[in-house]
């Protein structure tokens, strides 16, 4: 296992979390009217694991997953052979990839502020008007990201983990929104000791994430074809509070 996919299987509680999220999203599949098998898209899946419990569920419906992170999707493959035959990963930009102009699909849902990923490389612009491209009628986007109307700023760290090779991880995230530009720095940094070692050795990676409002990034979802479009604040579906809220999850529908 590469080090990278072990420390963020490790410093995540699973089974947590995909009983908090793997009940909505079998309920906007099951909402989605169809005469045939679904297509669903996972975008920024990671290792893959939402969308092998899904097609454990759904065995007749077609589903696919693309990350830029080559091991992530190579574990995922590895771990998905049960289900290849109605599984397929693409390690690769989905704002490039053919997968959003070859394909059309009932379900696209994004999670873990994977969107915030992407669009702070090109723009929430572009990025909703290939997903709606790409997004049969009645066909639904779901996705999670940091509610921009209350950004998060300072440190949230993870759980001390042990990883195989005896190494001591654990990991912090920093925030710091920048009004002045209307974006979010980001810094994901991993800390790792050796277990004769006394101080851990850290690394960083840095991003930036544009922050949009709620309004604003509803009349963006209006502009490319959405409809009935709903936010929420967590996966029990409580109206998003843009100024309370920490996390903004969206449901639309493509008109």
């Amino acid at each position: 296992m590469y080090q990278n996919i072990e420390i963020y299987l490790k410093t995540i509680n699973w089974d947590k979390r995909l009983q908090r999220e793997i009940p909505v999203l079998k309920e906007i599949i099951n909402s989605i009217p169809s005469k045939k098998p679904l297509k669903i898209l996972d975008i920024g899946c990671g290792p893959g694991i939402h969308l092998l419990e899904l097609a454990k569920s759904y065995p007749d419906y077609s589903f696919y997953g693309i990350d830029y992170d080559f091991d992530m999707i190579q574990y995922a493959i590895e771990e998905s052979k049960p289900e290849a035959n109605h599984l397929q990963y693409i390690s690769g930009d989905v704002l490039s990839d053919s997968i959003l102009i070859n394909n059309k699909f009932d379900f696209i849902f994004s999670l873990g502020n994977s969107l915030s990923l992407i669009w702070g490389e090109s723009s929430i612009e572009s990025l909703l008007g290939k997903i709606s491209e790409s997004l049969n009628k009645d066909g639904i986007l779901f996705f999670q990201i940091l509610n921009s109307d209350n950004p998060r700023s300072g440190y949230k760290n993870s759980k001390i983990i042990q990883l195989s090779d005896d190494q001591e991880v654990f990991t912090m995230k920093r925030f710091e929104p920048d009004f002045s530009q209307n974006i979010l720095k980001v810094e994901f940094i991993s800390f790792i000791k050796k277990k004769e070692e006394e101080n851990y050795k850290h690394q960083v990676k840095s991003s930036v994430w544009q922050l949009i409002s709620m309004k604003d990034l509803e009349k963006i979802l209006h502009k490319n074809g959405f409809s009935d479009i709903q936010f929420w604040e967590n996966y029990s579906k409580a109206p998003l509070q843009p100024k309370t809220s920490d996390s903004l999850l969206c449901c639309a529908k493509k008109k």
